[in-house]
This record gives C-alpha cells, structure tokens and sequence, in this order.
C-alpha cells in the first residue's frame, strides 16, 4: 500500500515534538553544548598524543635503521680547519703585532728571491771623500737609508756643527761636517751607543755609522760597532740570514767579544753582513773572507762559521 508523504511529514514533525520535550531554551544552551563538542574534541586529541607520536617516532627510528643497514656507516666528515681572519684595522686583538712606530720611511728591505742580495747602504763611492760627520775625533759615514729617520728614535743632542767644511779630515773642531750645514744639532741614537749618529740632511733627518778613515778614528773594541738595540736580523749576502732572536744574541755575542782586530785600514767589496735593528736601521759591514770592516778591520772567523751553520 503506497504511504502518504503528507502522513510521513505529519509522524516527523509529532516525533520531533515528542523528543524535544521537556528541553527548555535559555541563553546557556548554545554554550553546553560547544564546550560539549570542545572536550570530545581535546580527548581526541590526547588520545593521539598518548598513542600516535610515540608510535610514529617508532616507525621513523625503524625505517632509519633498515636504510642506515642497507648502506653501511657513513664516513667521518673532514674536519675543515678554521681560519680566523681580522679586519683591516681591527683593534680587537689582545696582543698586536708591534705597530714599529719608530721604523722610519725607507728602512732596508734586504730580501732578493729569498735571499740576502748585496747592497751598498753608504753614500758615496770613495773611502776618503764621502758625506760624513767628524765629532770629537770619530768619524760616521752617511747611510743611504733610512731616509728619514723617526723623531722617536733620536736620543740626546750631542752637539751641534761648528764647521762645514769639504774635508773635515783637516777640521780642528769639536763637530765638523761636508754634508751637514753649520748650526746643525747631532743627536745620539736610542740603543745604537757610539755605532750611529744622527743629523738633518735637508728636510730629512738622516744616520750616519762610525766608521774609520785613513786609519782614524779606530773604535775601542768591535762591541763598540754593534750597538745595544735589539736586532731583528742578521744577513751576509750570497749566505743566508738568522732571524731567530736566540740565535741573534749569540751570534751577536760572537762577533762582539771574539773579534780580532787587524788593522785601521777599510776598503770597500762586494760582499756585505748587515745588522738589521728593531728601531729601523740596519748597519753595514764589507766582508772578505772572515773579515769584516767599517771601522778598521776585524777577524771574525768564529763568527762566521758560526753563521753559516744556522743561516737560511
């Protein structure tokens, strides 16, 4: 027999009525039964904490384990070294490399393709005729470099130049000088005793080393030369050089207390040994054989020796 749809209609809306009885509608309803909704949601939730992450993780750590079995241990990375770089100007550094303030401009580079290249650092070819400066007696020959010399390196005043002259040899006078004008202050060098003067050349302030002159003028001993400043290197051209500042001292001390002296003459070769100081100036000595000369001549056979066993 075919129902009615109007009877079906009819039989929903009683059954609606029937169910719906009883309940009330108030302002909290609509809340109750979000919250309702909320907690079931929330106990879903935990439940996949509770059960869905470690079980997850235990799937994860079981497949890493097959693959890691089936390629083997991968190799230890290499470690790659640290470079640690500074910036131009960079202060941060607890212990700077000296800034050398007291280098003048000009000081002597002796490094020729990893070598000690001769080079002559006296002005003037001639052993009798060269820029010098005679002062009670001694005599000291103009450097080629530095060409100007750091105000901070310049010691006491030791006089100043009461005679310009073309041949201070011929001079009577306390401070003579060809090259330095009359009036001129001569001024002791920080660490370098009776091994160097300085003096204004023109603009610059320039050094001048003791030397000997026709036999004049001869030191005392060869550690009168060699200064009392710390040096930075020692070289002796188609040899070699020492720059380790223990084997500096002892070599230093070599040619200081076991040199010989031969003769007042001088004469100038093709071979040099130069003391390279931490103030800028290096000093100059011609060599022949195991001699050395500036201020007379020296036997240094010790030293040299000594020399070529540690040079590089």
């Amino acid at each position: 027999m075919p129902v009615n749809m109007d009877q079906k209609l009819k039989a929903l809306r009683q059954t609606a009525d029937e169910m719906m009885s009883g309940i009330e509608a108030d302002p909290y309803g609509a809340r109750r039964i979000i919250m309702s909704a909320q907690a079931k949601k929330k106990e879903r939730r935990t439940l996949w904490l509770r059960i869905g992450v470690p079980a997850l993780a235990a799937i994860v750590f079981t497949v890493t384990a097959i693959v890691y079995r089936s390629i083997g241990q991968p190799e230890s990375p290499v470690s790659t070294p640290t470079v640690v770089s500074i910036a131009a100007g960079d202060g941060s550094e607890e212990k700077p490399i000296s800034e050398r303030a007291d280098i003048p401009l000009g000081s002597v580079n002796l490094s020729g393709g990893g070598k000690v290249a001769f080079r002559d650092l006296f002005s003037g070819s001639s052993m009798t005729s060269f820029p010098m400066i005679r002062m009670n007696g001694s005599f000291y020959r103009l450097l080629n470099e530095p060409q100007s010399l750091s105000g901070r390196v310049l010691g006491q005043a030791a006089g100043t130049v009461s005679q310009h002259l073309s041949n201070p040899l011929n001079s009577n006078a306390g401070i003579s000088s060809n090259i330095v004008l009359e009036g001129e202050t001569v001024y002791r060098v920080q660490g370098m005793n009776d091994a160097a003067v300085a003096a204004r050349v023109g603009r610059d302030m320039r050094v001048f080393q003791r030397v000997s002159v026709n036999g004049q003028g001869v030191a005392g001993s060869m550690r009168d030369l060699l200064g009392s400043a710390a040096v930075t290197e020692i070289g002796l051209s188609g040899k070699g050089r020492v720059t380790d500042a223990g084997t500096i001292r002892r070599l230093k001390q070599i040619l200081a207390d076991r040199s010989v002296y031969l003769s007042g003459s001088c004469s100038s070769t093709s071979q040099g040994l130069y003391i390279s100081f931490e103030n800028g100036i290096t000093l100059q000595f011609y060599v022949t054989g195991n001699t050395v000369m500036s201020c007379g001549s020296w036997s240094c056979g010790e030293f040299m020796e000594e020399f070529q066993q540690v040079a590089r």
